[in-house]
C-alpha cells in the first residue's frame, strides 16, 4: 500500500523558495551587481547598436548629404547675342553636369533678352537676358512656349505660366509647397 498525501500530512501546495541561496540554484555570488545574464544580455544589445549604426549611419549621409551641397554656377554659351529678342523666347540646349554623357545631362531652356516694359525686378550687367527651364514646377513635364498666347503651357496636367515664367493657371505649383487645409 502506497501512503497518500494526507497520511504523510505534507501541505498540498508546498511554498517555493524565495532566494537562490534557498533554492540552491546556481547564480550570482554574494556582493555581486552583475549577473551573467545580464552581462550577456548587455553585450548583444551594444553589439546590435554598433551593427544598426555601422549600416544606418552611411545610409543617412547618402540620403541627407546632397541636400546641404550646391551645385556650382557655370555659364554656357547658348549662342549668339543678336539671336535673342525680347518680345519671344527662343529654345536653347544646355547641360546640367558636366560629368554627364550623352543626352542624359542635357535640358532646354528658353531664353530671351530683359524686356524693361514687363520685367520690373532691378538688374545688374548679369542680368541682361532671361531664362526660363523647361520643366513645370508641378511634376516636372516638359513645357512648351505658345508664341501666340505669349505663356508657357505644361501638356501634361495644363499647367500655365505667363511670358516671366510666373504660374497663373492649372495644378498647383509644388506637391511640398502647396498649403494642406483642413
Amino acid at each position: 500500500m502506497v501512503p497518500s498525501r494526507s497520511m504523510t500530512h505534507e501541505p498540498a501546495n508546498p511554498r517555493r523558495p524565495g532566494t537562490t541561496e534557498e533554492a540552491r540554484i546556481p547564480g550570482p555570488f554574494d556582493g555581486e551587481t552583475v549577473t551573467r545574464r545580464r552581462l550577456m544580455s548587455s553585450t548583444v544589445y551594444i553589439a546590435g547598436t554598433i551593427a544598426a549604426a555601422a549600416v544606418g549611419v552611411p545610409v543617412l549621409g547618402f540620403a541627407v548629404g546632397p541636400i546641404f551641397r550646391r551645385l556650382p554656377r557655370t555659364w554656357q554659351p547658348v549662342g549668339p547675342v543678336g539671336v535673342f529678342s525680347d518680345e519671344t523666347y527662343r529654345p536653347a540646349v544646355i547641360r546640367l553636369t558636366s560629368d554627364s554623357v550623352g543626352e542624359v545631362g542635357l535640358s532646354t531652356v528658353f531664353v530671351r533678352r530683359r524686356n524693361p516694359a514687363v520685367d520690373t525686378e532691378p538688374h545688374d550687367r548679369r542680368s541682361d537676358f532671361i531664362a526660363v527651364s523647361s520643366r513645370c514646377a508641378h511634376v516636372g513635364c516638359p513645357v512648351n512656349y505658345v508664341d501666340a498666347a505669349q505663356s508657357f503651357v505644361c501638356p501634361g496636367h495644363g499647367g500655365v505660366y505667363d511670358f516671366r515664367g510666373l504660374h497663373v493657371g492649372g495644378p498647383p505649383p509644388r506637391p511640398s509647397t502647396a498649403k494642406f487645409q483642413r
